[in-house]
């Protein structure tokens, strides 16, 4: 923020000095407020996707983060050692479109022209890990946010850190196959994944956890991510009545299943969605969806963190945190940003910067426990991993909204299950 340095003016000095300063003559004794510009600004650089087939989840990322820096520069910037100062913080994004080869193009702009001084990675995991590659070609620092795919930090990347787990440790599903054996009431399920990075990961993944907890797969299918009728899957699925139907997919995918499910009366005793919000209830509504469950890393009455900021930032930029809860990940990569800028002890060295991220052991907004760190380390088997520890909760939803229902230590309601039958619900 701007700085002030008063001077206080002596009588012989203007005598002597002419009496002039900055062009103005000054009386005798008179206090000016001379303008100290700081010596730089902090540039984050990211981008978003405000547009494109991820738009739907995204689009108000990068509002987020410009009302983060805002009120950040309110408070008199992020303190830098280097400068023994408060230094202004200044986001610099670009649309990528939900596109990864556009993705790579800004990452090059934003370190080769805009110069920026950190990284935040794009939305979701296809863009981030095409993006990857621009902060180890050029050695300057990149948080991932909304990524989770392990097939990121399986590259022995030196520069990129996560913010979230890798969605196979524990597992994106982690905590909702422990409320599964905990209860020891659903003994079948059923997996219908899209054919996307992300989404075929963690249904890889699920899989194993529900084998691991003595369930039975009795049907499993990934389908191209622009498949659009479902009519042989579901029917397959209906006559295998399982307990639970497993839905790994982002939301257009998961939606158009989910509502054709409805349509051919598909009736699991569970839904289980691995990606909802707005996009997965702009098609299918909140009354449809009731008792569908799945993951998310914040509800709005979870008090962790600086929970209040986060708070105050859906409000000011007018987004329903329940419907844009992946979304606000980029709360939780900037928190790890400004955290290592104010620990690093040069902002210039961008190895310094680097390994002030690696150091860091703080605690976030996001996550049951909300603590954030590198956790393998710098280097493991040999290869670079910087894996983050956020890990989601299990969420189901219960009368238009979201209720954490595991672990029981962040629980806001009980689990239901099983639900109504489609012929019950209308």
């Amino acid at each position: 923020m701007t700085k002030y340095v008063v001077a206080i003016v002596l009588v012989a000095i203007i005598v002597g000095a002419g009496g002039f300063y900055a062009g103005q003559t000054l009386a005798p004794g008179k206090i000016v407020e001379v303008e100290k510009k700081p010596p730089r600004t902090i540039k984050i650089g990211m981008t978003c996707a405000k547009t494109g087939g991820y738009g739907p989840m995204y689009w108000m990322t990068n509002e987020l983060s410009l009302e983060w820096a805002k009120i950040i520069n309110e408070q008199g910037g992020l303190y830098v050692k280097q400068y023994k100062q408060r230094l202004p913080v200044e986001i610099v994004w670009y649309d990528d479109k939900s596109d990864p080869a556009t993705t790579i193009k800004f990452y090059e702009k934003l370190v080769t022209e805009d110069k920026v001084d950190i990284l935040i990675g794009p939305n979701c995991s296809p863009p981030t890990f095409a993006a990857t590659t621009v902060p180890e070609k050029y050695g300057v620092p990149m948080i991932t946010q909304q990524a989770a795919s392990p097939s990121i930090f399986s590259r022995g990347l030196k520069w990129v850190v996560g913010c979230l787990a890798d969605s196979s440790y524990p597992g994106w599903s982690y905590e909702y196959f422990q409320m599964l054996k905990a209860e020891g009431k659903a003994k079948t399920i059923a997996f219908i994944s899209e054919d996307s990075l992300w989404a075929k990961d963690n249904y890889l993944n699920a899989v194993d956890l529900a084998k691991g907890i003595g369930m039975r797969v009795v049907y499993e299918e990934v389908a191209p991510v622009e498949t659009k009728d479902f009519t042989a899957v579901i029917t397959k699925m209906k006559a295998l009545d399982p307990d639970i139907v497993y839905i790994a997919s982002f939301p257009v995918f998961g939606s158009t299943f989910y509502k054709q499910a409805k349509e051919l009366r598909l009736s699991p005793r569970e839904f289980h969605v691995t990606w909802s919000g707005k996009g997965f209830f702009d098609v299918v509504g909140w009354k449809d969806a009731e008792y569908v469950t799945g993951e998310h890393y914040w509800v709005p009455d979870w008090k962790v963190g600086n929970y209040k900021m986060l708070k105050r930032i859906c409000d000011n930029i007018g987004i329903n945190a329940i419907e844009y809860a992946f979304g606000v990940i980029q709360f939780y990569g900037l928190e790890i940003a400004a955290a290592a800028i104010e620990a690093s002890e040069s902002l210039d060295d961008k190895q310094k910067l680097l390994d002030a991220i690696w150091g860091l052991h703080i605690m976030t907004t996001g996550s049951p426990d909300g603590v954030w760190y590198a956790r393998q380390g710098k280097v493991v088997d040999g290869k670079y991993s910087g894996i983050g520890t956020i890990n989601p909760f299990c969420v189901q939803i219960m009368k238009g909204t979201f209720n954490a229902v595991w672990p029981k230590s962040v629980a806001t309601a009980e689990h239901v299950y099983p639900m109504k039958p489609w012929a019950e619900r209308g």
